[in-house]
Parts: C-alpha cells; structure tokens; sequence
C-alpha cells in the first residue's frame, strides 16, 4: 500500500521535530531497527481517551424552555465527540515537540538522569518508517480547555502542558482487517538516517555521556553530544 500522511497546514513537512526518551529505549530501537508507538489510551493523562465529564455536560437555565428536538440535537453532538474522543484513544500515537532548544522541563519529565534527546525532522521520520497499512496523520496539539462546543477537543490538551509545544503523530489502520494492540505497535525503520543528532541528558555524569556519544558515533555513526544546559548538582 501506498505511504500516506496528512498534514495541517500549520505545519511544514520540513519542520524539527525532537523527542526525549531513556537511552535504553534509544538502543532497542537502534538494534532491533523498530520504531515503538503507545496507544493513546496508555498515556498518563485521563483525558487522552475519555473527555472531562464535567466540562463536557450540557446545562440549560432552570427557566429555559428546551424542546425534545433541542435535548436530542445537543444529546447527539456530545456522544459524537465523545466517539471521537474513544476512536483516537485507541489509535497508536507518536508524540514528539517543536521546542527546536532543549528543555529543562522537558528532560525532568519524558527522559531520566540517563536519557537523550533526539533530533529529526517531520519528513525524514516518515520516510524511514515503515507503517504499511496506516495512514499518518500529523498534528499540532492545541491548549486550552474542553467544551462541549470545541471542535477540536481529540487534539486539545489542558492548558497546564501549553510548554510542551506537542506535535503528535497519529497512525490510522487503512482499512477493519488492521487489529491495533492493547498497548504499542512496532513499525520497522527502513533507516536510522531519520536522527540528526542525539543530546545526553543535562543530568547525565560526565562519563556516562562520554561513552554514550562514543557509543553513538563509533557504533552507530550518528551525531551525538552532551547538553548544552549546566546544571548545579549539589543543588539536587
């Protein structure tokens, strides 16, 4: 089947793009030439695959006369929305950041005192996987609240993330013969040329990241180096 991706037009196909992972996850995926995807529903944000119930009631004034047809009408909507919500929960789901700079915030909550940053870009990421049988949709995550009358809540976050600068890639099965698993897919990856760099965490011992860019420019031939971020040790 033919590679599809679709894409808003806010987004260039040409734009950085970086992910924070451990360095172990980095190794696995480099030796066993797979590329891991969670399902969505796995994320540790409850909004992922269910809306907030209490932002998503309908509540009319005590004094409002509301007809059937107007009950049902905004019923409907509602349970759209929340199919919707459920449908794209079920979805494998790539997340990375449009923070082109590295981020404090960003190493203390997505990669360990051990874990790196990876450098890419939209296109060659999907030119070096293989995710035959899906279709890739590429979004960039909105912020703000949900509401029954958000149009966009399948690509809303709270607020509290807005930092992040999330772009997500969503994978669609192209047709019902496609079972997506509980909890991640593997797609190949026809080539590592897909990381342009890779960064040591800040945390990381000066050591311990000598030998990880070695590792990675010996062995692996890709760019590495350690983070350009210092930070005060005996402060943590």
């Amino acid at each position: 089947m033919d590679k599809m991706i679709y894409m808003r037009s806010e987004v260039d196909i040409d734009t950085p793009i970086c992910r924070y992972m451990s360095y172990q996850h980095l190794l696995k995926m480099l030796d066993e030439r797979q590329f891991f995807v969670a399902i969505r529903n796995t994320f540790d944000d409850v909004n992922e695959c269910n809306l907030p119930i209490t932002d998503m009631h309908i509540f009319y004034d005590a004094h409002a006369n509301i007809s059937p047809e107007q009950l049902k009408s905004d019923s409907d909507r509602l349970d759209k929305q929340r199919e919707r919500q459920q449908e794209m929960g079920n979805l494998p789901t790539s997340c990375w950041t449009l923070r082109s700079t590295e981020s404090y915030l960003m190493w203390k909550a997505y990669a360990n005192k051990d874990g790196v940053c990876i450098r890419s870009t939209i296109r060659k990421l999907i030119n070096c996987l293989d995710y035959d049988g899906y279709d890739a949709v590429c979004v960039k995550m909105l912020y703000g609240s949900y509401s029954r009358s958000n149009e966009y809540n399948v690509i809303t976050k709270d607020i509290y993330y807005d930092d992040e600068r999330e772009l997500r890639f969503f994978f669609v099965p192209q047709n019902d013969t496609i079972t997506i698993p509980d909890k991640y897919v593997n797609f190949p990856i026809t080539s590592q040329s897909f990381i342009e760099e890779v960064v040591t965490s800040p945390e990381m011992s000066e050591y311990k990241s000598m030998l990880c860019v070695n590792e990675m420019m010996g062995k692996y031939h890709l760019s590495a180096h350690k983070s350009r971020l210092s930070i005060n040790h005996s402060a943590t």
